[in-house]
């Protein structure tokens, strides 16, 4: 059977080319192709792979629109949020007055320099012993009015509080925060320092001054975690920061709190750190015990530096001069066996409520890890002097029983010698 050629009819005479040869038409022939097109588009594509058929009268759903484009039918214009707005700054509480905006444009036609809207000049402070900036915790003093064009406040608005229910408030208004506030430095153990001599700070210290925006003159206080306390104030030499010392102390130790924590979870571990500087202890051991070797996130011996880190910064936040100092990794035996106090808690569910006086006396008290102590393990530290102490009705956490038993010694002191 012959094959037939594309284009060609069945009568139709072979064509043949000047020089003899014979020739083929092109195979995509221009109707045929706009012929198949037409048929491709009319029929309907057939479902993808994993996607069900819909059927052919069916309509998407609108899409939903994204939280990013919520704002996206507002008018864009000036002219066109202007309502907005009014409407907006009607609803909003103000505090104190807005003042004439007519003053700072009559400023600008007259070729004067435009209105800072933070004003150096002319500032008034709130009257000493003022109730609303002695009482508040955040109060601040207010300024200046930066949407009046720099006008002064009136005198009954210099003890308000800044109002944050609009974007639009806390933007005109200046402040100032509360006068005395000092900023606690940490340095390294054993820096030298003198009264009337500048002390250079560390980078870290002086990058944490600068987020800090700790300004030329302010009060600075100098820590060690051995118990010096510095004041001083501070000023800048381009980046650097130095600070002129002018009061050196050198505080005694405090009575000694020895808290050995079976080492569990590390993370719950440098929470304990962290706190025990805060709650006034002086020595954190953390214990290897039978439960604790069960727990996959246990503390390992070379993350001890990491909790010792965590307690010298904590004593930065809390201004403590003294921090906790961190032992190393050992059994509870060790511990045990080495130098205690005469006076030992144990932390225990059974036990009886801890004292509530405590003179100057040194105290040791053993918490356990998650699951708490073995058997053999409690009745060590029974045979060892440890007296079972309750901290509460209910079961606690590794971390919630450590500071709970230091903040007990901490209020017990407290009581016995104010």
């Amino acid at each position: 059977m012959a094959r037939r050629r594309c284009g060609a009819g069945r009568g139709a005479p072979r064509r043949r080319s000047r020089d003899g040869l014979r020739q083929r038409r092109a195979r995509l022939h221009a109707r045929r192709t706009r012929a198949a097109r037409a048929a491709r588009a009319a029929r309907r594509p057939r479902p993808r792979p994993r996607q069900r058929q819909r059927h052919p009268r069916h309509r998407r759903r609108p899409p939903r629109r994204r939280l990013r484009d919520r704002h996206r039918d507002r008018p864009r214009s000036e002219r066109g949020r202007r309502p907005q707005r009014g409407a907006q700054r009607r609803r909003r509480p103000r505090p104190v007055p807005r003042g004439r905006r007519g003053a700072a444009r009559a400023a600008r036609r007259a070729g004067r320099p435009p209105l800072l809207e933070h004003p150096p000049h002319r500032q008034r402070r709130a009257p000493p012993g003022h109730p609303h900036v002695a009482r508040a915790r955040r109060a601040r003093d207010l300024l200046r009015h930066g949407g009046g064009g720099g006008r002064p406040l009136p005198p009954r608005a210099h003890g308000r509080r800044l109002a944050g229910d609009g974007r639009g408030d806390r933007r005109r208004l200046v402040g100032r925060g509360r006068e005395g506030r000092v900023i606690h430095v940490l340095l390294e153990a054993g820096t030298p320092c003198a009264e009337g001599a500048p002390l250079p700070l560390p980078d870290d210290e002086a990058h944490h001054l600068h987020v800090r925006r700790v300004a030329a003159g302010e009060a600075v206080a100098l820590l060690d975690g051995e118990g010096l306390e510095a004041r001083g104030t501070l000023r800048w030499d381009g980046k650097r920061a130095v600070v002129d010392v002018r009061e050196v102390r050198h505080l005694p130790p405090p009575p000694a709190t020895v808290l050995g924590v079976g080492a569990g979870d590390r993370e719950r571990l440098a929470f304990v750190a962290e706190k025990a500087a805060e709650l006034g202890v002086t020595d954190l051991v953390p214990l290897e015990t039978a439960h604790a070797r069960a727990v996959a996130t246990r503390l390992r011996v070379e993350q001890v530096d990491r909790l010792g880190r965590r307690a010298r910064e904590a004593t930065k936040q809390c201004g403590n001069p003294w921090a906790p100092r961190v032992h190393r990794l050992q059994p509870l035996e060790t511990w045990l066996a080495g130098p205690l106090p005469p006076l030992r808690w144990l932390a225990d569910g059974a036990g009886t409520p801890p004292a509530a006086e405590l003179g100057a006396e040194a105290v040791a008290v053993a918490v356990g890890p998650e699951g708490g102590f073995a058997a053999t393990e409690r009745g060590a530290l029974l045979v060892a002097g440890f007296l079972p102490v309750a901290l509460g009705p209910h079961i606690l956490r590794l971390e919630t029983a450590a500071l709970a038993a230091a903040a007990a010694v901490l209020t017990a002191r407290a009581r016995g010698l104010r």
